[in-house]
């Protein structure tokens, strides 16, 4: 069985070097790269919404951007000890597989790494990974293999009702105590089938803290000045519109006419999103909030989500 020590050191091997880009304005949290590292701070650092927002009002940013600093060089010094010599490297893929798991196996001996469970190497797929941390650990998610494009997630979960202004009430569950690896902190829920055969849904309470906190730090400036006698309980409001959009992905799900492009998924599912929002009482200004507080800066430099694109059609 791994310990929390255990999880979060099997984290750090995962993870890839990332250059922070200066925070001059809190909206440059956002930007990649720092938004993987804004995850990792607000992770082991446990941050609340109060003590961020400060930080992003605080001139120069400079608690901030020595975190980003701290989190970068870790991170590249961890990744350094990991990479195969370029002579493996011009070998070729099955080269540098073989020297991972040699490698591991060689960290694993020294106590460095932990050993996985029965069947697992840790250069195969991050979603059977996942799949079995969720015996011992609430809540896993994983995906690609060690490398660039790779993502794991272990978080503690805690059964939750939302209740919508209509009404209705939708069951989910709240993540907490998270451990990422490569996880941007605007990534911000899941929607699986559980153990029983049902679907369930996963807000990150990282990102409701983050969002709170951007608005805080944002509101009264002329950006989004137009929302400050229509905004009251924002945190509450954006669990509601994560969970929205994870049903919009059950559904697509369940009509078996789901895009194979991740970026049209997405979007089908906030189409659904927005309309059982609708229907369900939430006002439009917290919609608008949620993707405008959500969506990154500099779109020119390649800084686009899902949300950016609601933004131009809102």
């Amino acid at each position: 069985m791994l310990s929390g020590e255990d999880l979060r050191k099997v984290a750090r091997y995962y993870r890839m070097p990332v250059q922070r880009v200066e925070v001059k304005r809190a909206a440059d949290i956002k930007r990649l790269p720092n938004d993987i590292l804004m995850s990792y701070a607000m992770a082991e650092l446990e941050l609340d919404s109060k003590s961020l927002a400060g930080m992003l009002k605080e001139e120069g940013k400079a608690t901030i951007n020595e975190w980003l600093r701290v989190f970068a060089e870790e991170t590249a010094d961890e990744v350094e000890q990991h990479m195969p010599p370029p002579d493996v490297v011009e070998k070729g893929e099955d080269a540098v597989k073989e020297w991972q798991d040699e490698h591991a196996m060689e960290l694993v001996a020294a106590g460095r790494l932990p050993e996985l469970p029965p069947g697992h190497s840790y250069s195969h797929p991050l979603e059977l990974l996942a799949n079995s941390l969720e015996i011992q650990f609430d809540f896993a998610y994983g995906r690609g293999r060690r490398g660039r494009g790779a993502e794991l997630l272990v978080a503690k979960a805690e059964e939750k009702e939302h209740r919508y202004p209509s009404g209705r009430e939708v069951e989910y569950w709240t993540l907490t105590g998270e451990v990422p690896s490569n996880v941007p902190l605007l990534e911000f829920g899941y929607s699986n089938v559980g153990k029983e055969g049902r679907h369930e849904i996963f807000v990150r309470q990282n990102f409701v803290t983050a969002v709170s906190a951007l608005w805080s730090a944002l509101r009264g400036t002329p950006e989004f000045s137009q929302y400050e006698r229509r905004i009251f309980d924002l945190a509450d409001n954006v669990r509601g519109i994560v969970i929205a959009h994870e049903i919009g992905e059950i559904e697509l799900a369940k009509s078996g006419n789901a895009p194979e492009d991740p970026a049209e998924k997405e979007l089908a599912a906030e189409k659904y999103a927005r309309r059982f929002l609708e229907e369900n009482g939430v006002a439009q200004d917290y919609y608008r909030l949620f993707h405008q507080l959500r969506a990154p800066p500099c779109p020119e430099e390649g800084n686009r989500n899902v949300s950016s694109i609601v933004m131009e059609t809102l």
